[in-house]
């Protein structure tokens, strides 16, 4: 006991606040801060500092858990903060791991039932054709119409003395007329036909039952498709503050897992962010909604960055832009193409779906509404991207005392 003590008065002394007049008082709060005189602050340091946002009681970090600890993860907003909260508290890894098992289990049990009832569908098919391939061949039997064993059975009758000549003679009659008969020389000549159709048929069953199974298939492989696409989707593309030095990162928050980008209304202040690597071999289709505020006319660009310039002045990339003042809506590229509206004649805050597209072998940068009622392209120089990956880089320049709120809505990868 003895040994701990000391330890213990360490440890709790090392909680102490370490500024001069705040009388060593206990340190109560941890807050995220480019500041490092924020981080860690006591009653006295709490009552200095007017953000509450994203201050954290360090008991219930050490404490709680994390789905109920206040104020974090530290958003500025409280519904986004209550919403955040909500899904860590329903999304957590033991809940996570029991839809996974009750998700394949119920995946498992269909494909079994599916099997079973296709199996027991093929099955049934199966013998109603064999049933009815035997009621044909009962039906177009003609083993019986020219059999020669009555005419054997005939000549040794007479030949053992049991029939005499007019008898003989009035058989082979009764043999003949049954030789003779239409009908069975009809169906006779009909026979190979017959045969020929039956054999189509079933290879038009064969064909038909292959065709269903090819669009059974394909049906299959496309929702397949579509879970693996959306699979590669949750890969992780996120935005983050770019580091270069002239970039406004205190005016930036960017949330909900790297999707959502608020920019503060400070005029004139450039504003930066820019995604993780992306891979040059593949097209990126962005889905934002923009909300301007009621000041539509702010700057707003678009730029293919090379991975070794994410942290560089953009000025010499190639960009797109949204609601420049200037009109020069595309840049640094080898060519440039505008179409239809300007976004400002009918864009709808939080509402109209911006399309940012962009693919590096095919030279394309690209944004369009959803109605395709705006369209600018960038046919990019390829020359002012430099590094083995790409980047989708934002920036924002506001004329008018205003923020801008970017959120991602979807990101397609193909």
């Amino acid at each position: 006991m003895q040994k701990t003590q000391p330890q213990d008065q360490d440890k709790q002394e090392h909680l102490n606040c370490k500024k001069i007049s705040h009388s060593g008082q206990k340190l109560i709060f941890f807050k995220f801060s480019e500041n490092s005189d924020q981080i860690l602050q006591c009653l006295k340091c709490n009552l200095d500092d007017d953000k509450e946002y994203n201050k954290i009681s360090i008991d219930q970090i050490l404490n709680y858990p994390v789905s109920k600890i206040k104020n974090f993860p530290p958003f500025k907003d409280k519904k986004d903060l209550k919403e955040i909260q909500n899904i860590m508290e329903n999304f957590s890894k033991e809940k996570i791991q029991k839809f996974n098992k009750e998700l394949k289990t119920e995946i498992e049990d269909f494909y079994n039932k599916l099997e079973k009832n296709i199996n027991n569908f093929l099955f049934k098919s199966k013998q109603e054709v064999f049933q009815y391939l035997e009621k044909i061949q009962e039906i177009t039997d003609i083993s019986d119409f020219y059999d020669i064993q009555p005419v054997k059975e005939m000549i040794k009758q007479y030949q053992n003395k049991e029939i005499n000549f007019d008898q003989l003679f009035q058989k082979q009659l009764e043999i003949k007329k049954n030789f003779e008969d239409e009908k069975k020389f009809e169906k006779t000549m009909n026979q190979e036909k017959n045969q020929k159709e039956i054999k189509n048929l079933i290879e038009n069953l064969k064909q038909q039952l292959d065709q269903q199974l090819d669009i059974f298939k394909n049906n299959v492989n496309q929702n397949t498709e579509e879970i693996k696409n959306f699979s590669k989707n949750q890969n992780n593309i996120k935005f983050y503050k770019s580091n270069f030095s002239g970039n406004s990162k205190e005016e930036i928050e960017i949330q909900n897992n790297g999707r959502k980008i608020q920019l503060s209304k400070t005029v004139l202040d450039p504003k930066i962010v820019h995604t993780n690597n992306l891979d040059k071999n593949k097209t990126y289709h962005f889905k934002i909604k923009i909300n301007f505020h009621q000041q539509n006319y702010q700057y707003l660009g678009f730029f293919m960055i090379g991975s070794n310039d994410a942290d560089k002045h953009l000025g010499n990339q190639n960009f797109v832009c949204l609601n420049n003042v200037d009109e020069n809506c595309a840049g640094g590229g080898e060519s440039k193409i505008f179409e239809g509206q300007n976004f400002t004649d009918f864009w709808k805050n939080d509402e109209t779906i911006l399309n940012v597209v962009l693919n590096y072998q095919e030279k394309l940068l690209e944004i369009y509404d959803d109605d395709k009622q705006a369209y600018v392209k960038n046919t990019i120089d390829q020359k002012n991207v430099n590094g083995d990956h790409i980047m989708l880089g934002i920036l924002a320049c506001q004329f008018h005392e205003e923020k801008i709120d970017l959120s991602v809505t979807d990101i397609l990868v193909y």
